[in-house]
């Protein structure tokens, strides 16, 4: 299953990007947004993600969430 993670540098975000990275759950990481990253490897915006994912998970709060 290929996982965006939206909110990915917050509390909950950070933990599941280390679950995903452990691989024992079945799931990959397709994206990791969040609009505060400075890092060339987190997105800004979930506009700016251009592949494929079966499921988002949002940890935003509602201002993350109104794009």
């Amino acid at each position: 299953m290929k996982v965006i993670v939206n909110g990915a540098m917050g509390r909950m975000g950070t933990a599941l990007l280390q679950l995903i990275e452990e691989k024992k759950h079945g799931a990959t990481l397709a994206a990791a947004i969040d609009r505060a990253s400075e890092s060339e490897e987190i997105l800004q915006s979930l506009d700016e993600f251009e592949g494929e994912a079966d499921v988002i998970i949002d940890f935003t709060n509602h201002t993350g969430t109104s794009e």
